[in-house]
């Protein structure tokens, strides 16, 4: 069971990344990663990483694309949500959007 929660990760990000013509699966996927995403934070943080649950890079690159000016306001508000919420645990995923770029995208959300 620890390595399939890998795998839903891996595949929603997929998903993410393929779905960028259909708005509306584009932003269920992306809240849908983001409570995963939030999960494993959360779980790291009060038990101590697990290392099946890997978060690859690639997820945050996609979560970060969503924020980027042209997306839908909704993708954009759900992505500035996982980036709130990620940051709000103790985490090494915290790190991840703790960064220059994403706040500057954070900070021109309408």
């Amino acid at each position: 069971p620890e390595t399939q929660l890998g795998e839903c990760v891996t595949i929603l990000t997929d998903v993410l990344r393929d779905s960028s013509r259909a708005p509306t699966v584009r932003l269920y996927t992306l809240a849908s990663l983001g409570e995963l995403i939030f999960f494993i934070a959360s779980q790291e943080e009060s038990d101590g990483a697990n290392k099946s649950w890997f978060v690859p890079s690639s997820t945050f690159v996609c979560i970060t694309r969503c924020l980027r000016e042209g997306e839908d306001l909704h993708t954009q508000l759900c992505a500035a949500k996982i980036v709130e919420n990620v940051c709000s645990v103790n985490s090494q995923y915290t790190k991840l959007f703790a960064q220059e770029h994403i706040a500057l995208s954070l900070w021109k959300l309408q």
